[in-house]
């Protein structure tokens, strides 16, 4: 098997992320800094050590500064972590809005934000959880 290292170099420059990313079935949640209500749950599409990547029916401005709740599928209370918007893309696909009724297809943006803080107590609850994901799914690969 031949290895072209120019290849591999241009795909690892490619990927800008310094951690693993994990598609968990988390819930996120998030306020701007002077808002007083959350908004309601939206899934996670992807999270690692430094961001999360998660679909809204709203755009956000890259820089914007945020408040987010992520709640675990197996941890009954949600952390709260700050993150800064990356990114934001509108998708293609429609988001159906859960209420009122009927029911609105909604535009869908794809956001990325990377984490800048968090309490000492869930940060280290996020890293552990995270850790014990990813070391499962290398066990199952390596099978």
């Amino acid at each position: 098997m031949y290895l072209d290292i120019k290849k591999i170099k241009k795909l690892l420059a490619a990927d800008k992320r310094k951690c693993d990313r994990l598609n968990i079935a988390a819930k996120i949640s998030y306020k701007g800094p002077l808002a007083t209500e959350w908004t309601w749950p939206l899934d996670a599409q992807n999270i690692g050590g430094g961001g999360v990547q998660f679909i809204s029916s709203k755009p956000l401005t890259k820089s914007r500064r945020l408040k987010l709740k992520i709640l675990f599928p197996d941890y009954d209370k949600p952390l709260e972590i700050n993150a800064m918007v990356v990114w934001c893309r509108r998708s293609r696909s429609k988001l159906k809005k859960k209420k009122p009724r009927p029911r609105k297809q909604l535009p869908v943006y794809v956001v990325g934000v990377k984490f800048t803080e968090s309490n000492y107590k869930d940060r280290h609850y996020f890293v552990s959880y995270l850790s014990e994901k990813l070391f499962t799914e290398y066990l199952k690969a390596s099978k």
